[in-house]
């Protein structure tokens, strides 16, 4: 895929950095990485198509990038709409207290929650360098507030 048919699709960005969170990756680390790779590519070759991938692949983060403040409430409706379940792990209230206790309390790794049985999935990713939900459905990221 060519440079300038990406630029047209910042679905492509957005895809990069939900795959570098689920290595175990900061979100914002690829982002950063990445525009500061372009920005150097500019610098050395002088090629405008290197500066507007920059400035398109920061774009594209910023409109992806929500705050999560850390309560019940919010995580709530991110969340949205849950289907019953009989299942504790499938339950809406159990789902959000389990991402607020991880969440508080600093439990490192990544969780998947999915709303009932071909629902949408959400990835919890804890790191130290903090705490984001990836809406994988609506490609949008969450980062809790410290």
């Amino acid at each position: 895929m060519k440079i300038v048919n990406a630029l047209e699709k910042p679905e492509v960005i957005k895809l990069a950095a939900e795959a570098y969170a689920v290595t175990g990756g900061a979100p914002e680390e690829l982002i950063l990485e990445t525009v500061e790779w372009l920005n150097d590519c500019y610098s050395k070759t002088g090629d405008q198509i290197c500066q507007e991938a920059a400035s398109q692949t920061a774009r594209a983060y910023g409109e992806m990038e929500r705050r999560l403040k850390m309560n019940a409430r919010q995580v709530g409706e991110v969340l949205g709409r849950w289907p019953r379940s009989t299942i504790k792990e499938e339950n809406i209230r159990w789902v959000t207290e389990d991402i607020v206790h991880r969440v508080s309390q600093g439990v490192t790794g990544c969780r998947f929650y999915r709303k009932g049985q071909n629902g949408a999935v959400f990835e919890l990713l804890v790191l130290e360098q903090g705490a984001w939900l990836l809406d994988l459905e609506k490609k949008r990221i969450y980062k809790f507030e410290r």
